[in-house]
């Protein structure tokens, strides 16, 4: 798994553990909170059903803490995390686009 979320340049934490963390934004990037990124992945995750820890509700902001499953519940977190990097702009609430486009820079 680890090795598809790096082809979308996301950064993850080795771990011996049944989960890893993934790092979502660089710190200070484009002043873009590192929070308001992980809202919006949080969110995009959950309306695919997808459920995985916050970082920051564990002290890690910016980040996400999945948990390694079966074959089929990582390829869903896969999955969901493609069509959260490639969601088309003109499909989010128009509040939400700002956030949202550069989510997708950051997650590319």
């Amino acid at each position: 798994r680890s090795e598809r979320l790096a082809e979308f340049g996301l950064h993850v934490a080795n771990s011996q553990a049944n989960f890893c963390w993934i790092s979502l934004a660089p710190a200070n990037s484009e002043g873009v909170e590192a929070s308001a990124v992980e809202e919006e992945v949080m969110r995009g995750l959950l309306e695919r059903k997808v459920l995985v820890r916050a970082g920051s509700a564990l002290g890690k902001p910016g980040a996400l803490r999945v948990t390694c499953g079966t074959p089929e519940e990582n390829l869903r977190f896969l999955g969901a995390m493609e069509e959260l990097l490639t969601e088309r702009r003109s499909d989010i609430p128009v509040a939400r686009r700002s956030v949202a486009s550069r989510l997708a820079r950051y997650l590319r």
